[in-house]
C-alpha cells in the first residue's frame, strides 16, 4: 500500500510541475471523492470522472490516470490484506500514508486529507440536519415571542394572543 501511495503522491507532484492547479482545493476535492468512492467505499458502480477541475483536458487525463492506477493497486492490496469494509480500508490507507513523503516533501495527507467512511459522512449529515432543525425551532420560538410583544404593543386583541398560543403549542410538541 505504501508503494501505491508514494507513486500517487509522486505522480501528482510531477503533474504539479506543469500544472500547479493540481493543488487547488477543487482538484483535491475531486481526487478525494474519487478515492472515497472508488477505494474506501469500493463502489463497483462508480466511474471515475473525466474532469478533475484541472485547467486542461490533458492535465485532467493525467490526474485521472494516476487516481485510477492508485485505486486499482490499493484495492488489490486491501483485498490481499483481507480488509473488509470501508472503515478498515480507510484506516489502512491513513496508516500507510502516514510516513509517505514525495521527493519535494509532499505528504499524502496534503494531497487528499484523511478519508472518511460513508457511515461517518452520514452521521455528520444527520447531526447537521438535527442542528438545523433545532436552529429553526429556536428561530420560530423567537419569532413567536417577537409577534407576541408586537401584539401587546399594538393591542391587536385577544384573537391574536389565541393564535400565538396555538402556534407556540405546536412548536412545543
Amino acid at each position: 500500500m505504501k508503494a501505491a501511495i508514494l507513486k500517487l503522491v509522486g505522480t501528482l507532484d510531477a503533474i504539479a510541475l506543469d500544472h500547479p492547479e493540481v493543488w487547488d482545493s477543487a482538484v483535491r476535492e475531486q481526487i478525494y471523492l474519487a478515492l472515497e468512492r472508488g477505494y474506501a467505499d469500493a463502489d463497483e458502480t462508480y466511474v471515475l470522472p473525466k474532469h478533475f477541475a484541472m485547467f486542461s483536458r490533458k492535465a485532467d487525463a493525467r490526474v485521472r490516470e494516476a487516481v485510477c492506477a492508485f485505486i486499482q493497486t490499493a484495492l488489490a492490496a486491501a483485498e490481499a490484506a483481507g480488509l473488509e469494509g470501508s472503515a478498515a480500508r480507510c484506516r489502512a490507507l491513513d496508516e500507510a500514508g502516514e510516513g509517505v513523503v514525495s521527493r519535494r516533501g509532499l505528504r499524502f495527507v496534503d494531497c487528499v486529507g484523511c478519508l472518511r467512511t460513508t457511515e461517518v459522512r452520514r452521521q455528520g449529515a444527520e447531526e447537521g440536519e438535527r442542528s438545523a432543525q433545532e436552529r429553526s425551532l429556536r428561530d420560530a420560538a423567537v419569532a413567536v415571542d417577537q409577534v407576541r410583544l408586537l401584539a401587546t404593543r399594538r393591542r391587536l386583541g385577544q384573537r391574536a394572543f389565541d393564535l400565538l398560543d396555538e402556534l407556540d403549542g405546536l412548536l412545543q410538541s
